[in-house]
């Protein structure tokens, strides 16, 4: 859950506001505290995930280089080669997955 919104408290019990100024002043301060690994906010912050690097010995892109994967052809899954392939496939779009939740500030950076 996220949490509460913050602002002035008010000073007096019969009256919110003395001007329409002092109203805006209020609007402008109300403020949502900023999401951290340890503090919620907007959201809760996630701690960082570390990117998959290879798999069986082949680089995987990660961060901004990571591909979105938005299509897998045709794979045969009794070729090993083939199998390697698509794990390398979801490898990077999970590594794209945490650098765009980086980028969001959902996640916290590497």
């Amino acid at each position: 859950m996220a949490a509460s919104i913050t602002s002035a408290e008010f000073t007096d019990d019969t009256r919110l506001f003395y001007s329409r100024q002092s109203a805006n002043t209020w609007r402008l301060g109300l403020r949502c505290p900023s999401a951290g690994t340890s503090s919620e906010g907007a959201v809760k912050q996630c701690t960082h995930v570390a990117d998959m690097t290879s798999i069986d010995g082949t680089s995987v892109d990660s961060g901004s280089a990571a591909a979105d994967q938005l299509t897998m052809g045709t794979l045969n899954f009794t070729s090993d080669a083939d199998v390697k392939t698509a794990f390398i496939a979801l490898a990077e779009k999970i590594n794209y997955l945490t650098y765009r939740l980086e980028q969001a500030g959902v996640m916290a950076s590497s």
